[in-house]
């Protein structure tokens, strides 16, 4: 059974924006996740996960799964009660909204959504791609690499070996350049030299890469003298990028949306 990989639809609200996932693959429902990057309480949360569920599901009919995240991107709970934050709704045989709080069984969704033809005739105005042609460019994709890959060691080697063993070689057969070699490495030697006695100061940028290198041991020397300390600033660095992300998105979607 070939299968389809639909693109994600993203569509800005008030307080919220969503993302609709259409069921790539060989899932019976649909994904939809309310972010809301502004301040919200829990009633209005489930007032929105619930209306927005059924305009998903009336405008595709697909079950669909809906799960709201906070603006650290850490999932909402909408009540204590529950072992599963998340709202599954789909349309019966009777053309009624069934609505189910927590995880269903696969054998209580209807199958549509494992049917290309259906899918494809229920997402006629999403873009989609193929396993086939996911595949092909991945293959393309891993051959452009390989092929960079085999340029950038052919260029070592050319540089690393055949040019240091001709310039030897002919350093042998020709005294103008074993001169040049020899005046070359005997420059080197000299530099280096005075680098090491101080009569040479370090550039700009090795002077950067030094302190770069202290700054590294430095921090790693008080990560591992503090690994809770540094467990909780992982959790807060990764909290910001995550914050970053949803605001870059909700400004993207604004930019959109005014156009």
């Amino acid at each position: 059974m070939t299968r389809i990989y639909f693109n994600t639809i993203k569509e800005k609200r008030g307080n919220y924006f969503i993302e609709y996932m259409p069921p790539n693959g060989n899932k019976l429902f649909a994904n939809l996740n309310l972010i809301f990057y502004k301040k919200f309480n829990y009633p209005e949360v489930r007032s929105c996960m619930e209306s927005e569920a059924q305009y998903w599901v009336h405008r595709y009919p697909i079950p669909v799964m809906v799960t709201a995240f906070d603006k650290k991107g850490d999932e909402i709970e909408i009540d204590s009660s529950l072992i599963y934050n998340c709202l599954v709704v789909w349309m019966s045989s009777e053309k009624k909204f069934v609505k189910k709080w927590g995880l269903i069984k696969d054998e209580e969704l209807p199958d549509d959504a494992l049917s290309p033809e259906y899918l494809l005739k229920t997402y006629h105005n999403i873009d989609y791609k193929t396993e086939q042609k996911i595949h092909k460019e991945v293959d393309a994709k891993w051959k452009r690499k390989s092929h960079e890959l085999k340029v950038f060691w052919g260029m070592i080697f050319l540089w690393a070996v055949v040019i240091p063993g001709s310039v030897a070689l002919l350093g042998w057969s020709n005294p103008i350049i074993g001169v040049v070699v020899t005046v070359y490495a005997l420059g080197k030697a000299a530099w280096k030299g005075g680098q090491l006695l101080g009569w040479i100061k370090p550039s700009a940028r090795e002077q950067d890469k030094k302190e770069k290198e202290r700054l590294m041991d430095y921090y790693f020397y008080h990560c591992e003298k503090n690994p809770e300390g540094f467990r909780q600033l992982l959790i807060e660095n990764l909290e910001q990028d995550e914050r970053e992300k949803i605001k870059e998105e909700v400004e993207d979607l604004k930019k959109r949306s005014n156009n």
